[in-house]
């Protein structure tokens, strides 16, 4: 394996997420059920102010967004029996639930997980479980991993930030520009929101279409889904 695609192991990466969450995907899912979002509805200030706060600890460990079983099944079987490609992974959760449910998958990250899977000033103080992965994640950058994809696979990207500090160019759009698949999933917000860079948005508005929507699990204020996109 080439540098290129050095795999982040400093805590010897399935051993440490074992050790965190269990060694079944079971676990993993129950302990996402309990830590992610309550039932919207009804919420009064300090509801607003706990909930805000189960989401920095969700993040911090998890990711930004929320998987549920039922919007993983039906990314498997739109996927098909393609290849999953996903960049900007961060500490690749999501990648992780669908490997456990038989889909092949790659991820990878521009950054380590010690390095800045968050804005630097939001944790200052980590804990021992911050900086691991939930599964292995390549590290390299995500236009060189997007054009190693063929015609059969499928893109993916989980929350793409609207910018991403130290990152120069916009990677987002460059990854589905040299893209070589017809397939796109994108897990974030509406264009305009906070999640997409101008750069992806202008790709997907000149030549992708959607194909279909699922519902997730989201934090109050987040307007977030799963969108299935194939090219014109």
């Amino acid at each position: 394996m080439s540098d290129e695609y050095k795999i982040m192991n400093w805590y010897s990466i399935m051993k440490l997420a074992d050790a965190l969450t269990g060694d079944d995907d079971e676990t993993l899912w129950r302990e996402i059920g309990e830590a992610g979002p309550r039932p919207l509805g009804g919420y009064g200030r300090e509801d607003l102010s706990g909930e805000y706060s189960r989401r920095q600890q969700f993040t911090h460990r998890y990711g930004w967004a929320v998987p549920s079983r039922g919007a993983l099944k039906k990314m498997k079987e739109w996927i098909g029996g393609g290849k999953v490609i996903e960049v900007g992974g961060g500490r690749g959760l999501w990648s992780r639930l669908l490997r456990g449910m038989g889909v092949t998958v790659e991820v990878s990250d521009a950054y380590g997980a010690k390095e800045n899977f968050f804005l630097k000033d939001r944790f200052k103080e980590k804990d021992e479980g911050s900086d691991h992965t939930w599964t292995e994640v390549q590290q390299m950058s995500g236009e060189d991993h997007a054009a190693t994809g063929g015609p059969n696979d499928v893109l993916m990207m989980i929350w793409p930030y609207m910018e991403d500090e130290g990152v120069k160019g916009d990677w987002q759009g460059e990854a589905l520009r040299r893209f070589g698949g017809r397939k796109f999933i994108y897990v974030g917000e509406s264009e305009g929101g906070a999640t997409g860079s101008p750069g992806l948005w202008a790709e997907l508005n000149k030549g992708w279409r959607v194909v279909g929507e699922v519902e997730i699990p989201r934090w109050w204020g987040m307007h977030d889904w799963v969108v299935f996109y194939e090219r014109n």
